[in-house]
């Protein structure tokens, strides 16, 4: 199960349904893509729950590391 409670194979039926309903295809690297960003969003919320005024220097050294 994904984080979203729902099982690969949903999750993969779904991105090719999208992907034919804008006429594009597929690609090989959607579900790396997909894990990339939920791995940043947990990222980002651990970070603001450790200190929310983070957000106000996101880009600064501090921040980055």
């Amino acid at each position: 199960m994904m984080q979203e409670n729902r099982s690969v194979g949903d999750w993969r039926k779904e991105y090719e349904h999208i992907c034919e309903s804008r006429n594009v295809s597929t690609s090989d690297y959607g579900g790396y893509a997909y894990d990339a960003m939920w791995t940043y969003a947990y990222a980002l919320d651990k970070l603001l729950k450790q200190n929310n005024s983070h957000i106000a220097s996101l880009h600064s050294p501090k921040t980055t590391a």
